[in-house]
């Protein structure tokens, strides 16, 4: 497994492994009744514990004031109605966001996205990219025209750092996506006919398909105004691909190249 599996693998397992957590939280039952739910901070064994409740408030107790600890599931929360503030947490967390990312059509296609919560910080969704759009797709290709209909679908998580609830954060996310296409190449070249004394133009087509494999994983920062939504982030990765086919008049030819994907990334969308 070379380091770009390693580090894609590792992404996707950071990412679950955060989605679990927020479907639990530490709870703290003291001898007097109360009942303090949270995110334990600190620990002193036998002497003390911090534990941080949504609000972000810091509590302090002694361990003689516990009664026990455990973890609890997260219950859903209480819709709230008929309440519209601009970056308010009463309408911040978007069980349903939208995004259109334009910078593809300069690097490898402009694509789609839709993106589904499944716990307060994080999001499962999808994407389509039009992959034959993207002026740097056109570019790195071995085509001299693109087919305008290739494109990729693919599965996305995501991360957002401190919660989805907030106006702003950081966030990390793994991409994984399959993608096809066609194209086709002209191959011209001059040759002198001694026989007939004269030059001839010998052109062949080449006509192009291809699949692939991209495994990439990505972070950045995402901006929350209300019902806008805005992210610059960094993608990085690997391309596979699983096949591609040159086909000419005189033979096929079959490669198989892994490419290595960096880039700037900018969406703007729509939370829901």
């Amino acid at each position: 497994m070379n380091f770009v599996s390693k580090l894609f693998l590792i992404t996707i397992v950071f990412t679950q492994l955060l989605i679990a957590q927020q479907n639990y939280q530490d709870v703290v039952y003291l001898k007097n009744g109360s009942i303090i739910k949270g995110m334990i901070i600190e620990q002193v064994p036998g002497s003390s514990l911090k534990i941080q409740t949504k609000d972000e408030s810091v509590f302090v107790y002694k361990m003689d004031e516990v009664e026990k600890m455990t973890k609890e599931e997260v219950s859903a929360p209480v819709p709230v109605q008929n309440s519209i503030h601009f970056g308010n947490v009463a309408n911040s967390p978007h069980d349903v966001s939208l995004f259109i990312k334009p910078l593809g059509f300069v690097l490898f296609g402009p694509s789609i996205a839709a993106e589904f919560k499944v716990a307060p910080s994080s999001s499962i969704g999808a994407s389509i990219r039009l992959t034959g759009l993207g002026n740097l797709s056109q570019e790195i290709s071995d085509y001299s025209s693109f087919d305008e209909g290739s494109m990729a679908i693919g599965f996305t998580t995501k991360y957002l750092f401190p919660r989805y609830d907030s106006r702003h954060g950081f966030f990390v996310g793994s991409l994984i996506e399959y993608g096809w296409g066609s194209g086709t190449d002209t191959y011209s070249y001059d040759y002198y006919d001694y026989d007939m004394g004269r030059m001839w133009t010998s052109t062949t087509v080449y006509e192009y398909e291809h699949s692939y494999l991209s495994l990439i994983s990505n972070f950045g920062f995402r901006w929350v105004f209300s019902s806008f939504l805005m992210e610059i982030g960094l993608n990085f990765g690997a391309a596979y691909e699983i096949e591609d086919i040159q086909t000419s008049p005189e033979s096929i030819e079959y490669e198989n190249d892994i490419y290595l994907i960096y880039a700037l990334d900018i969406a703007i969308g729509l939370g829901f």
